[in-house]
């Protein structure tokens, strides 16, 4: 150039290997003891489904758990996809500008992150789904070239099981028999694909073995994640809507953090209500937020809201204050944390209003009595009266309740006695209860991610299906197929493995008539996804910088050298 200028630096692109080393669950008898390794379940929500088109992430969840389940660590957070968030994508997972207006950027929990992934096997349900999106972002914040060994529970599902949907959803309620409460949350997925992994491990009829990975790269060392902010959303009824379980929508993971004067007067408010309404469930979600909370400090928090108000009853505790007590910290989930403390109160007589006439001890012992199994202890009677408790000699005067039944008036001794009864039936029919009532529910999280019945044996196939022939669409005439060629005792179409490939052969002269159509349907969309399953997929490009004024000779050994490596990793 005539100015003498250096020209401007031209990016030399290079194709980076993707982001996941795949690994497969299989029944051969020669891999890995997949009950020996550690676990890290991922699941994103995103912009949209194309990082070409400009798409991001806007909530990740990880979750670092045993073979069986145990979880060792937890990571929720919405996350700033600096960009608008489309109307159709707030739709599906009711995330949008405002939520994560004040949430961190990827760059800011990628150590958090990569940390939690470090020398385990990454999980996902539909592995290139979140390979592409992770692969984009690590990218972003020059990290591009990770290799992480990947196991994709779809495919593992699809494999060697036989279910009607093979969606997140559709797979929990064939393992589990009830559909998951909420989807699109990331931490309830991650909890979700957490529980089939472990039941898959722990229940599969046949033992299965993981596939060894080659390529695996050691994972960069970055500065965790100084702040989170976990979605707290709950949904509109059911056992969400109390203070106490607030916390599950808080991962575990420890972040130092303190209660906050406004989440304390809020939480102690709304605790008093048996439910919470969706506009104050979001005040006090933001309350959390504001507070940093995590699951473990909100328990803590929690627990000294009560220990205050425990330690504020006058004593002798009364059955009105007893009740308030058990009301109160089952309301902020800390009745086993606080059992210890717990005044005897029970709830036998809930109902039951009773009123006692004249100021005897005896009589007055016989109310109090009564009040600790549940019942209301009045001051005169009404036409909700149930029972007065007198002296024997006591006059009762003839009660103008009209259209009121008469109302018992029984002896203090007599009064306990009959009472006595009603409290063994009530004790009776909650026994009953208790042993008709279904099953926990599975949503709720637990230290353990398991399904309590799993139902795995009612759906295991016969025979594994390559993993091959399991990706990208699964239709009917396509899963029929494979089913086909996947049973030893078929007559017109096989499997063929030759040097880490696989072929579907099909004798069209065999197959029946009336089969003919879901051959010609399948036979070019599996034979297409066996030819996509054998190349290479490639991640955004790698950016090289080069001044075009050095010495180009130098980019080709460089080249070579890349090259070399690249065979070497065995990818």
């Amino acid at each position: 150039m005539s100015d003498g200028l250096v020209p401007a630096a031209v990016p030399a692109a290079r194709k980076a290997p993707p982001l996941f080393v795949p690994t497969y669950l299989t029944r051969r008898p020669d891999g890995l003891d997949p009950r020996a390794l550690q676990y890290t379940v991922v699941d994103l929500e995103t912009t949209g489904t194309r990082t070409a088109h400009g798409d991001r992430v806007c909530e990740v969840a990880a979750i670092r758990m045993s073979a069986d389940g145990t979880v060792l660590e937890e990571m929720s957070t919405l996350v700033h996809p600096e960009r608008p968030i489309p109307a159709g994508s707030r739709q599906i997972h009711g995330i949008d500008d405002d939520m994560v207006a004040e949430a961190p950027r990827f760059a800011e929990i990628a150590g958090t992150l990569l940390s939690m992934m470090r020398d385990t096997v990454v999980v996902t349900h539909n592995r290139s789904f979140e390979e592409e999106f992770l692969d984009s972002e690590f990218a972003r914040v020059g990290l591009a070239g990770l290799r992480i060994p990947g196991l994709c529970t779809l495919t593992t599902v699809r494999s060697h099981t036989d279910m009607p949907a093979y969606r997140l959803a559709g797979v929990v309620k064939s393992l589990s028999g009830a559909w998951p409460v909420r989807e699109h949350s990331a931490l309830d997925d991650c909890r979700n694909t957490g529980r089939v992994l472990s039941t898959l491990l722990a229940a599969s009829p046949t033992r299965l073995t993981c596939t060894p990975t080659a390529g695996v790269r050691p994972l960069p060392a970055l500065p965790p994640a100084q702040r989170l902010l976990p979605r707290m959303e709950p949904v509109r009824s059911g056992p969400y809507t109390a203070v106490g379980n607030l916390a599950h929508f808080l991962p575990t993971h420890p972040a130092p953090s303190g209660t906050g004067e406004e989440y304390t007067a809020l939480a102690l408010a709304m605790a008093r209500s048996k439910s919470l309404s969706q506009r104050d469930a979001q005040r006090l979600a933001s309350a959390a937020k504001a507070a940093g909370l995590t699951r473990d400090t909100l328990a803590d928090a929690h627990l000294a809201l009560w220990q205050a108000r425990h330690d504020a009853v006058p004593a002798p505790v009364s059955a009105t204050d007893a009740r308030d007590l058990h009301h109160l910290a089952a309301a902020l989930g800390v009745t086993e944390q606080a059992a210890a403390q717990l005044p005897p109160v029970t709830s036998e007589l809930k109902g039951w209003r009773i009123v006692p006439l004249g100021t005897a001890g005896d009589v007055r012992e016989a109310a109090s009595w009564a009040a600790w199994h549940g019942a209301t202890i009045g001051v005169r009677p009404s036409k909700t009266t149930r029972l007065l408790i007198a002296e024997p000699d006591t006059e009762v005067a003839r009660l103008p309740l009209a259209g009121s039944s008469p109302i018992p008036v029984l002896a203090p001794e007599a009064a306990k006695a009959f009472l006595g009864a009603r409290i063994a039936d009530a004790r009776a029919e909650a026994r009953a209860e208790a042993q008709a009532k279904p099953a926990k529910r599975e949503d709720l999280p637990t230290n353990r991610l398991v399904f309590a019945t799993p139902l795995l044996s009612e759906v295991w196939r016969l025979h594994e299906l390559p993993w091959q022939a399991t990706q990208g669409t699964f239709i009917d005439s396509v899963r029929w197929l494979v089913e086909q060629a996947s049973d030893p005792a078929a007559r017109f179409a096989s499997w063929e493995h030759s040097g880490g490939k696989v072929r579907l052969r099909v004798k069209q002269a065999r197959v029946p008539a009336h089969r003919r159509h879901l051959v010609a349907e399948a036979l070019p969309v599996i034979q297409n996804q066996l030819r996509q399953a054998t190349v290479v997929r490639s991640s955004p490009a790698l950016r090289e910088v080069v001044n075009p004024a050095s010495d180009h000779a130098g980019l080709v050994p460089r080249l070579v050298a890349w090259l070399k490596d690249y065979a070497r990793q065995g990818l």
